[in-house]
Formats: C-alpha cells, sequence, structure tokens
C-alpha cells in the first residue's frame, strides 16, 4: 500500500510540474473570436425575442415580451 501511495504521489508531482512548467511548445490556441466585423452592422431593431411561457399561470409571456419590448431601443412595441 505504502509503494503504490509513493507512486502515486511521484507521478502527480511529474504531471503538475508539467503543466506549471509549459511555456506553450504544443501549440498556441486559436483565438475566440477571429473578426467582430460580420456582426458591427447589428441593430437592435434587428434582434427578434421570443418569450414562451412554461408555467400553469397565464399572462407571464406576455408581460416578459412587452417588458423586453418597451426596453428595447427605439420605444415599445414589437415585430412578429
Amino acid at each position: 500500500m505504502v509503494i503504490f501511495i509513493v507512486v502515486f504521489a511521484i507521478a502527480a508531482t511529474v504531471v503538475w510540474w508539467r503543466v506549471l512548467t509549459n511555456d506553450g511548445k504544443h501549440g498556441k490556441q486559436p483565438a475566440a473570436c477571429a473578426s467582430s466585423s460580420k456582426i458591427s452592422g447589428l441593430t437592435a431593431h434587428d434582434v427578434q425575442v421570443r418569450v414562451y411561457n412554461a408555467t400553469e399561470k397565464e399572462g407571464l409571456a406576455a408581460g416578459g415580451q412587452q417588458a423586453a419590448a418597451s426596453a428595447r431601443p427605439g420605444g415599445a412595441g414589437h415585430r412578429q
């Protein structure tokens, strides 16, 4: 049992040593997003939000949709 614990401790030490001393030899990580120019023309009027009610209370989805529409820049109302 003691031999197993010693071997496990040595293996864990080696693994953590390699993790902590990694200097990027394994390749560079790609950028999360290559460019944001594809969505630069997006406005609040281009976004459509649909609110669904999964409860037994009626009117919650309509209230949520009205709140989202009134919070949108440009006034109240919504597109369908």
